[in-house]
Formats: C-alpha cells, structure tokens, sequence
C-alpha cells in the first residue's frame, strides 16, 4: 500500500511526465552536466539511484556504469525510467522506498539526487548510513540537491540537506559544487 507522500509523487507524475522540467528545462541540462562532471571516475561498476524519477539522471548513470539499480516510491515514475530505459541493459528498475527499503549487495557509487528534502533529518541520517554500509571499498556516495524550499519538503531545501550530510559525513572529501541554484557533494565514506 502507498503512504500519501508516495499517492502524491504518482500522482504528480501520471498528470505530467516530467514535473520539474529534467528534460526540458537549461537549469536542469545545466545541473545534471555538473553532476555527472563530479564523479570520479569513467565508469562504475554497481550503481544505486534511489530516487530515479522519470529516468533522466538513470539514462546518464547507466552510461557510466555496469549494472544500476534504479528506486523511486512512486510507480508512475518506474513505469517512466523503465520506458525511458527499454533497450539499453543493465539497468534494473524498482518501486522501493528507502530508509526502509534498501537492494541487497554492494555498490560502487550510490546517488542521492533530488529527494533527500522529502525525508526528515533521521530519514536522510538513516539512507546516509544505509549507503554508508552498502559502498564498497573506495566507493562513493553523490547528492545533489536543488537550493530551492517547497511546501512539501521535509528539509527544507538543498542547503539544510547538505547540512544534515556534512553532519554524518563530514565536508565532502572529493568533490563539492555549489552555485545559488544546487549543491552537490561527492563522498568516499
């Protein structure tokens, strides 16, 4: 059964398949560029995108890795990623629902994208921990987060979620971007 926060984002993306304009919109090219610049390597092995939304960041990320396994809470958002992504392989998609849920196995990178404003502080402390564990050795965990508030974010907005990170991580200790729209961080836990 669906909480209302998941009815909402289904609901969100059955109306319009792409409600923050990821595909459409310079912003998002923009951030989207900066993000996929941040990570430290060419190619990675076993991916996590909690969050996956209609499929935009999960085409760029099955790019740059071997297997990616792709979440969101809201079915109207796999049934997107998994249209979006039908011929290319070794991308998995998934309704899941974290902290509570979480793929079994190791990753290489796990990427916390655009969703974390939606949990409360021991939420994202509890997918930050969850991640921590699931990384393997030299693996690294990315966030990138819009600067934004909204009246149903939880945290309120990008910079108070980076807070919350840096405050169980530390400072991100391989790569940072910041501008006055997004923040992004790059951890090697």
């Amino acid at each position: 059964m669906l909480t209302d926060q998941q009815r909402h984002f289904d609901r969100l993306y059955r109306r319009d398949p792409d409600p923050w304009g990821y595909r459409t919109t310079w912003a998002e090219q923009h951030r989207l560029g900066v993000l996929m610049a941040s990570l430290d390597q060419p190619l990675y092995g076993r991916v996590f995108e909690p969050g996956c939304a209609n499929g935009t960041l999960t085409a760029l990320l099955a790019a740059r890795s071997t297997e990616l396994v792709a979440w969101d809470s809201a079915p109207a958002a796999v049934d997107l990623t998994r249209a979006a992504l039908t011929a290319t392989g070794g991308v998995s998609c998934h309704v899941g629902s974290v902290p509570d849920d979480w793929p079994d196995g190791s990753f290489d990178l796990v990427v916390l994208s655009d969703f974390l404003y939606y949990l409360s502080s021991p939420d994202i402390t509890a997918v930050l921990a969850r991640a921590t564990d699931s990384v393997t050795g030299g693996g690294v965990i990315l966030s990138s987060h819009w600067r934004g508030t909204a009246a149903d974010f939880l945290t309120p907005g990008g910079a108070a979620v980076h807070q919350v990170i840096e405050s169980a991580l530390g400072p991100p200790n391989v790569a940072r971007y910041a501008d006055q729209q997004q923040v992004i961080g790059l951890w090697r836990p």
